[in-house]
């Protein structure tokens, strides 16, 4: 079997998390010896129509069993779609919470003329839909209901050097976040009124610009408390050693897939913070062992001050977590459901 994973794109973040899932499937897929090929391209809007057609046409010579396109309002997606099917050669969509209700009202009007024109056709003609969460399959269901879901979750990397962390001696507490700086999305203005609320907290979120509204995390820093701190990404053993010095991750999306910065997090045995629609897509077994803060910053943050008291709980149920991800979201795992879907 050959499968291709194809991300073909204007615009890309430093911190492209479609990038790094593609990078877990390919290794999990591999890992059962599986032919892998990826297809990535960043350019202006003609080049990326080019790419596609010269990509889809490689497809016809080389006969892949499955093409994955990850990612939806992607016209090059649209056109490779197309090629494809001219070529009987199957694709499925990933579409990695672009169709969410949250996504779709950033630029709402564009969007819904997307769909109606390009995406939903594109989702009806697939061999499959790879969402990423149940929540993830209603919003495909809304947007075109005769989709055949299936739920592939994200494949977390090796954790290196874990071990749980040890109860916090008494100081202020350490919030750390991972993430694109997109501020709506990824609720980043959430969390600056949180740190305002906690000033003796220190909110670290590495991370990296974002094309979505990059003059909203200008806005965002220059109004943000002392305490709250916008730094340069961070990986491998620099990324695990800051989870190490963190009292909590926390997340505060408004909408996502499913966020592998808090399965990685929760992979490494770090409490979690994270919003109620994180939390959703978590599923109810590792929802139970998250704290979601609600959207009052002020009542937030009582409850992170509550926490204190709750370290040895928290602990223990971080180590729960720690379990249950590395069961559900393991290499061999996701490679066990891609497989099922390509089938």
């Amino acid at each position: 079997m050959e499968i291709w994973q194809v991300n073909i794109d204007r615009n890309r973040s430093e911190v492209d998390g479609i990038s790094t899932a593609i990078q877990g499937y390919t290794a999990a897929l591999e890992g059962k010896g599986v032919r892998t090929r990826v297809v990535e391209f960043q350019g202006p809007i003609l080049s990326v129509v080019a790419f596609a057609a010269r990509s889809g046409l490689r497809a016809w010579r080389e006969k892949p069993d499955c093409v994955h396109l990850h990612s939806v309002y992607r016209p090059g997606h649209v056109v490779l779609g197309f090629v494809l099917r001219l070529g009987r050669i199957n694709y499925v969509v990933s579409p990695h919470s672009g169709l969410s209700v949250g996504s779709r009202s950033r630029q709402k009007r564009i969007k819904a003329v997307w769909i109606a024109a390009f995406e939903r056709r594109l989702l009806r003609r697939s061999a499959g839909v790879g969402v990423l969460s149940p929540v993830e399959a209603d919003d495909v269901a809304e947007i075109c209901p005769p989709a055949r879901t299936s739920v592939i979750g994200n494949s977390i990397s090796e954790v290196t050097g874990a071990r749980l962390p040890e109860p916090a001696p008494s100081r202020g507490p350490v919030l750390l976040s991972l993430s694109r700086f997109d501020v709506t999305q990824k609720g980043l203005d959430r969390l600056a009124l949180l740190a305002g609320q906690l000033p003796e907290a220190d909110v670290h979120v590495y991370g990296a610009p974002d094309h979505n509204d990059p003059e909203a995390i200008e806005r965002l820093a220059a109004v943000a408390p002392p305490n709250f701190h916008l730094e340069e990404p961070i990986r491998g053993e620099a990324k695990w050693a800051a989870l190490q010095r963190a009292d909590y991750y926390v997340q505060l999306s408004r909408w996502e897939g499913l966020s592998l910065s808090v399965l990685e997090a929760l992979a490494f045995g770090t409490p979690c913070l994270v919003s109620e629609y994180v939390a959703r897509t978590l599923g109810p077994e590792l929802a139970s062992l998250v704290t979601v803060l609600p959207e009052d910053p002020v009542e937030a943050a009582q409850i992170v001050r509550g926490l204190a008291g709750r370290r040895a709980e928290l602990v223990a149920e971080a180590a729960r977590a720690r379990d249950i991800v590395r069961r559900l979201f393991s290499v061999e795992a996701v490679a066990d459901d891609l497989l099922a879907l390509y089938a």
